[in-house]
């Protein structure tokens, strides 16, 4: 019933974000539309970067579903972690059944929007498959990275989940999957995935929505803190339903902004704040000697 009930919200947020995009990039008349393009200053795709990418994403990959499960290494809070689990757990159902698929919903909903921009609103509705591309393949370096890192620390650091205290309790073992011993995802608190994936897709989205009017305004601002929303959502999900403690969430918007964020901007699209720089600002400097004085001028215009 879980499946089922997520895979309809899944579709009905892809269907929320790609039909207005699509409708107004293709009823507008074309003088309203700002053409969609890949700017000559950004830093497109490099061949290193095709190998480094396949290489996380491949490595990550065997590492999660081929390799060993991580061993109970870690199983206390510390700082203030207790305090938030005592404070917000929920452990009823169906209350605790609604936060796991509104968590799932935001995590998966996030994911669609990027594939959805990528190769429906640039690619097609913009008639830009070039920046679709660009886009599509930044969205899975910085991807590739999250889950590199994340299932690494995972397996390293073995920490059990919170919820599996409350194993011992009949009723929640009967309605929690990671209370089977069998179960993949046992002690694999640290860090917090989905929230980290969540915050990488929101990141991404305001990144590719900030330097190009892929919906045109007030939209595209409207996409991106919709996508932190989302990532927002997933954190108190995480929280309340005890998959993670407050120190894994912390660490896994760390990582998610640190991979939305500071990787499209360090190796595409820069730290400007998505404006090409067309002014004619420019400065020369010249030697000068006058008599028994002499030095440089500078000369320049702003």
């Amino acid at each position: 019933m879980r499946a089922r009930r997520t895979t309809s919200l899944l579709v009905l947020v892809a269907l929320a974000v790609a039909l207005p995009a699509t409708a107004r990039a293709d009823d507008a008349p074309a003088a309203e539309q700002p053409a969609v393009r890949w700017d000559p200053s950004w830093q497109p795709f490099q061949p290193w970067q095709y190998v480094t990418t396949a290489a996380m994403l491949g490595g990550s990959l065997a590492l999660r579903f081929l390799g060993p499960r991580p061993e109970a290494r870690w199983d206390e809070g510390i700082l203030f972690d207790d305090a938030f689990i005592d404070a917000f757990a929920v452990r009823s159902d169906p209350a605790r059944e609604r936060w796991v698929a509104v968590g799932d919903v935001a995590m998966y909903g996030a994911l669609a929007w990027l594939t959805l921009d990528a190769a429906v609103v640039a690619a097609i509705a913009r008639d830009a498959p070039y920046v679709g591309l660009q886009m599509g393949l930044i969205d899975l370096q910085s991807l590739s990275f999250v889950m590199a890192v994340l299932w690494t620390s995972q397996l390293i650091a073995g920490r059990r989940r919170p919820l599996e205290l409350q194993c011992n309790d009949p009723e929640f073992a009967a309605i929690e999957p990671t209370c089977d011993p069998d179960d993949s995802e046992r002690h694999r608190g640290f860090i917090a995935g989905h929230t980290a994936v969540t915050l990488a897709a929101a990141g991404l989205t305001c990144m590719h929505h900030g330097h190009m009017p892929l919906y045109g305004e007030p939209w595209d601002s409207i996409a991106c803190g919709a996508g932190v929303a989302l990532a927002a959502v997933n954190g108190a999900s995480r929280i309340v339903t005890e998959n993670h403690y407050a120190t894994d969430l912390v660490l896994g918007i760390g990582l998610g902004a640190f991979a939305g964020w500071a990787i499209p901007a360090a190796l595409h699209y820069g730290w400007s704040d998505g404006e090409p720089d067309t002014s004619e600002a420019g400065f020369s400097v010249a030697p000068m000697a006058d008599g028994d004085r002499w030095g440089v001028t500078v000369r320049g215009e702003l």
